[in-house]
């Protein structure tokens, strides 16, 4: 999984193409320091054309993901309802896809990636960047968020998280050797309870911090969930995002339908 990816998509809903340039720059240095070896001109040449393109990828998933998210949601926060989930969602696998698309061949061309693992360097990049985008952009985009109570919650809500992380530190070490299916069960009531009673940024942050205990635990090869591999890791943690981003778009309607009907019968 790739932050980066989350953040460069969020900046590009806020600021727009004009942050490009950095994007580029930023994915080129990251790529080029990651394999350059200065062998030979030629291999220099290569590594060049690589990040270079490492980092157009990035900047044309970003760009036309945003254009599509503003485009069919109007708004660069995409989260309050279900249909912007799903344009919001759509978005993070087109990023995802073009990165992919742009970044992986290039390593093969330049004898950085054999063929036989040419599909499997595919999923990985494409399904990591685009897992990146659904579980940290939200939390990034909410925290750009006016509340009129912001300040209110403010206390309970870090009070709640600490607890919430508190929670999931004790079962992450007392299931480690127990199925998913219990794991999860324990889990399910807490996850509930965030996304019915919680303000939205706490179940946002609740999300990237879920995801990097499981990234955590499975690195440690002694995880609470236990996971084969990475395809595997990530695709666990695409489910989870989407059921909290769809499920809280789904609270944040109800909330709002409430409170017009409330204006009206008022």
């Amino acid at each position: 999984m790739w932050l980066q990816s989350a953040l460069i998509l969020t900046a590009n809903l806020f600021r727009g193409p004009k942050i490009s340039p950095g994007i580029f720059i930023g994915a080129f240095l990251g790529n080029i320091s990651a394999y350059f070896t200065g062998e030979s001109t030629r291999i220099i040449i290569l590594d060049f054309f690589s990040a270079a393109c490492n980092g157009a990828g990035d900047v044309i998933g970003c760009l036309v993901s945003s254009y599509l998210i503003k485009k069919r949601t109007n708004t660069a926060i995409p989260l309050f309802n279900t249909q912007d989930v799903f344009i919001f969602l759509l978005g993070a696998i087109v990023a995802g896809g073009i990165s992919a698309l742009l970044g992986v061949p290039p390593l093969w061309l330049t004898g950085r990636l054999d063929g036989n693992g040419l599909m499997l360097a595919f999923s990985t990049w494409f399904i990591g960047d685009t897992v990146s985008i659904m579980v940290f952009a939200p939390m990034l985009l909410v925290l750009t968020k006016e509340t009129k109570n912001i300040q209110k919650q403010n206390k309970s809500n870090i009070l709640f998280s600490i607890s919430v992380f508190f929670l999931l530190g004790v079962v992450s070490i007392a299931m480690a050797n127990e199925p998913i299916e219990i794991a999860l069960l324990l889990l399910a009531p807490v996850l509930i309870l965030v996304i019915l009673n919680i303000n939205e940024r706490v179940s946002y942050f609740f999300l990237s911090g879920l995801c990097v205990i499981a990234i955590i635990k499975a690195m440690t090869g002694n995880p609470a969930i236990p996971i084969d591999g990475i395809l595997e890791l990530q695709v666990f943690l695409a489910i989870i995002a989407m059921t909290i981003l769809f499920t809280q778009g789904l609270v944040i309607e109800r909330s709002r339908a409430t409170e017009a009907l409330s204006k009206i019968q008022g």
